[in-house]
């Protein structure tokens, strides 16, 4: 267990256990990378990006890569809540993912899931999604009364939602979401 020093209040103790963490967990990440970037084997090669690190506020998406056109900067982001839910082998899978996009826009200059996503994604064995986060980690979450699909999510609704596989990605009030009695 880490030790504090006693004049450290209980959020600087906190704040101070949760930046240990969060850089044990950087350190984890990118032992990773340079585990997989030998995989990347066609193109140019990969090389580390400007950032790589994790996040606690991501809660839709396991990992995200974005080039910062500005600055020039790329970065890969891991989702801290997808880390704690899943553990290690599936965040090895999402680095395996945002790499194949952060090698696609070294080589292409874009990034999507299109055919160089997909060939590359299955050369080095990463999947083309994250698994959903369990809906008991949200404070709220809606059902569809028609398919029974669940969202999770930390708000309330201020507006009407549907279901954006049953009515086909307009509103449809047949299909609005409901909210799930826990």
């Amino acid at each position: 267990m880490l030790q504090y020093n006693k004049k450290l209040s209980k959020r600087g103790a906190r704040k101070f256990l949760t930046k240990v963490f969060v850089e044990s967990c950087e350190h984890k990440l990118l032992k990773w990378f340079n585990e997989f970037k030998k995989e990347f084997n066609k193109g140019k090669p990969l090389y580390l990006p400007d950032i790589l690190t994790v996040s606690n506020r991501m809660s839709k998406s396991g990992g995200y890569f974005s080039y910062n056109h500005k600055n020039k900067t790329t970065s890969i982001k891991i989702s801290m809540k997808h880390w704690e839910a899943f553990g290690d082998k599936e965040v090895k899978d999402t680095l395996k993912h945002e790499m194949v996009h952060f090698w696609e826009w070294i080589n292409f200059r874009k990034v999507g899931h299109g055919k160089n996503f997909l060939d590359m994604a299955k050369h080095v064995g990463a999947s083309r999604h994250c698994s959903k986060l369990p809906t008991k980690m949200f404070k709220h979450v809606y059902v569809c009364p028609n398919c029974k699909y669940e969202v999770g999510t930390n708000k309330r609704y201020i507006r009407r939602h549907s279901c954006y596989f049953c009515s086909q990605g307009k509103f449809n009030s047949k299909f609005e979401m409901n909210l799930k009695e826990e």
